[in-house]
């Protein structure tokens, strides 16, 4: 992995770990474009959608983009119609997904939320 992931002047390395449950994701930007990337999860619930994947592969990655990239998503889908702004990029969600479930389910606890839609239940990490 150290070789294929290796970063010279012109590439930058960045990952997304949350070692407590087994996810670990890396990518390789190259003048600006997602060069390569390797995302590890004990189960497949765990993974982002393969085909969500596939058309990042040669995309360019703004700055900004980087989150969605490590959570798997569309480089233009930092919005979605379906999910809203991205509030929690570990699990996709959106400001309209979260106001849309708390609404229908009637949730009043961030411990619902979490148990519903997984946001707010993961720290962050990348580089």
């Amino acid at each position: 992995m150290t070789k294929l992931f290796a970063a010279a002047s012109r590439e930058e390395f960045i990952t997304y770990v949350d070692a407590r449950r087994g996810v670990y994701r890396y990518a390789r930007i190259m003048d600006s474009r997602l060069d390569c990337c390797l995302f590890l999860a004990p189960r497949r619930t765990l993974l982002p959608d393969r085909m969500a994947l596939a058309p990042l592969l040669g995309a360019a990655v703004a700055d900004d983009a980087r989150i969605a990239l490590l959570a798997g998503r569309a480089l233009d889908g930092i919005s979605s119609p379906v999910a809203g702004r991205i509030v929690c990029a570990c699990f996709a969600v959106g400001v309209d997904m979260l106001q849309r479930a708390i609404a229908d389910q009637r949730m009043t606890s961030i411990g619902e939320i979490g148990a519903a839609l997984r946001a707010g239940t993961l720290w962050i990490l990348h580089s």
